[in-house]
């Protein structure tokens, strides 16, 4: 089932989709991760920095993939930014 949900995913991020439409892609899934992440850490603030960690860069990621492929307005990418700077520093605080 795992496998079946990976290989549909990455199949979403090959596929050679038009440029409007892998715009939706990235601010709908920008937005799935930013509301994760703030449940996530609404929820375990001090607790799971490893998991914070990987979700800061994973919104990193993405913010590169906007900006190198798709080319977005710097404006869908801000918060994503943002919380992934949040993170990142606290682990160096």
């Amino acid at each position: 089932m795992l496998d079946k949900i990976l290989n549909f995913l990455f199949g979403l991020l090959t596929v050679n989709w038009p440029i409007y439409n892998r715009k939706w892609l990235h601010i709908l899934s920008c937005m799935l991760i930013t509301v994760f992440w703030l449940r996530v850490d609404a929820k375990l603030i001090p607790t799971l920095l490893f998991h914070h960690w990987w979700l800061g860069l994973i919104m990193l990621g993405m913010f590169v993939y906007s900006c190198l492929l798709i080319r977005l307005h710097f404006l869908f990418a801000v918060l994503p930014v943002l919380m992934a700077l949040k993170t990142l520093s606290a682990l160096f605080v």
